[in-house]
């Protein structure tokens, strides 16, 4: 057993520990009685500037399929020798369609891995390397499909986030010496259970963008959360989408544990094989 496989075992060990520590729950406290009509308009109103101020839910809704570049950057060893990748921060390529989540295709472009394929279509997991294709299941290969799911849900987050049906508002939160109007979200109940995630959105008060998000990952584990800071805003097609997108362990955290940086980010409609360049804004 190599180095990397141990260290690889050792990390999982300790999340495992952690799932069975609970549920994760980014309810506020102050948030667990009956919410008003009032905090749930305005949620609403919020997340429609936040569509807004991306471009438009509609102009996101028209488009079928994204393809990109794009690079996942560990800069601590310790942490990237969990990760199954060969090679730190290697060029990979993206085509994913935007209304199947998951589907997306991811081939790296260079390096060791250099060839290699991910491919993600609803439940199964796909991983062609060196001729040889195998299957995961999500629902088996927890760890490995967040990795291959990622990519496709940054591109776009915050319209991808549109299907919540519950919806409502926070209040105002700091985060790195900038307030934010924050917005929280789930699907059925936002009460905690083990399959259904909960969102935090961080909407700035001005621009309507949305800068961050806490959120939790119930396909790695019930109690685990993620924060991620978005980040290097580029128009594609007349939507005001980030190109940065930097992956915090906690939001009181100083420096992320990696970061992806997409470039060439196109989309296209069904039928239509023009593409317009990124315009950074």
């Amino acid at each position: 057993m190599n180095t990397r496989t141990c260290l690889m075992l050792s990390v999982l060990a300790l999340a495992l520990v952690a799932s069975a520590c609970g549920t994760a729950d980014l309810r506020p406290d102050n948030f667990k009685s009956q919410l008003t009509q009032a905090q749930r308009q305005r949620g609403a109103e919020l997340m429609d500037q936040m569509f807004q101020a991306h471009g438009g839910l509609d102009a996101w809704q028209r488009q079928e399929k994204v393809h990109a570049r794009f690079k996942d950057d560990w800069p601590n060893w310790l942490f990237f020798q969990i990760t199954p990748y060969e090679d730190n921060n290697a060029q990979a390529s993206l085509e994913a369609y935007l209304h199947h989540f998951p589907h997306s295709r991811i081939e790296f472009l260079e390096g060791e891995a250099k060839g290699e394929v991910w491919m993600a279509t609803g439940d199964d997991i796909h991983r062609l390397k060196d001729g040889h294709l195998k299957r995961h299941r999500v629902d088996e290969d927890a760890f490995f499909s967040v990795f291959v799911q990622n990519p496709e849900m940054m591109v776009g987050v915050m319209f991808r986030l549109a299907s919540a049906d519950q919806v409502t508002y926070v209040g105002t939160r700091q985060w790195q010496g900038k307030p934010y109007e924050v917005v929280m979200l789930s699907w059925g109940s936002f009460d905690p259970n083990q399959k259904i995630d909960q969102w935090l959105l961080y909407i700035h008060p001005e621009t309507g963008r949305l800068e961050a998000t806490e959120f939790t990952v119930r396909l790695s584990g019930a109690s685990q959360v993620g924060f991620y800071h978005y980040r290097d805003f580029k128009e594609v097609q007349g939507m005001l989408l980030p190109h940065r997108m930097d992956a915090y362990l906690s939001k009181d955290d100083d420096d992320p544990v990696h970061t992806y940086r997409f470039e060439d980010m196109t989309f296209s409609q069904r039928g239509d094989r023009t593409a317009s360049p990124s315009a950074a804004r």
